[in-house]
């Protein structure tokens, strides 16, 4: 379980690292954008809304893993923490499993929008950036996603038998 851990939280910081660069990229272009319309007189960068809005996409899923790892992701476990071990790990664990269930409908949904994107050649209608490159990473985030849920999920499992992992995933939560 460890080694599938570690595996995850660097797949994840790959997405982090995805995002991060997309949020550097969009600042700068956000700042160049409204300085070119302060001195420009009123015609900033063209394409820039095109180009950040692609890249919120990356922002955003790229994001969800990553957050994921690091229980950044807000969790309602104040009643948790107040049941007993079995009660409480078996509620976590079927809720990170049904998660990660939903996550897979994601994921399959965004390859398909992926697939129809590119069937029918849709582009940004200003610069024509190709948008389905987009819809993949999106895609492929939710992949990693629905991994992080389906990783919580089996380790909640564990925390039904093993006090060391119910120690572990409870750090995390508000009591």
């Amino acid at each position: 379980m460890k080694t599938a851990t570690k595996i995850a939280n660097m797949l994840s910081r790959i997405l982090a690292w995805c995002s991060l660069t997309a949020v550097t990229v969009t600042m700068f272009l956000v700042v160049a954008d409204v300085a070119v319309r302060l001195i420009g007189g009123g015609k900033g960068v063209y394409g820039a809304y095109e180009i950040v809005e692609c890249f919120f996409c990356v922002i955003i899923y790229g994001g969800f893993a990553f957050c994921q790892t690091r229980q950044g992701h807000m969790h309602v476990t104040m009643v948790l923490y107040k049941l007993p071990r079995i009660p409480c790990f078996l509620i976590w664990g079927f809720a990170s499993l049904i998660s990660a269930a939903m996550g897979v409908v994601l994921t399959i949904a965004c390859w398909q929008q992926g697939m129809t994107v590119m069937s029918q050649g849709i582009y940004s209608p200003l610069i024509h950036v190709p948008k389905y490159p987009f819809q993949f990473f999106a895609g492929v985030s939710m992949i990693f996603f629905s991994l992080m849920l389906l990783l919580d999920g089996i380790k909640a499992i564990m925390a039904l038998f093993n006090e060391e992992h119910a120690k572990e995933i409870r750090s995390h939560w508000v009591g």
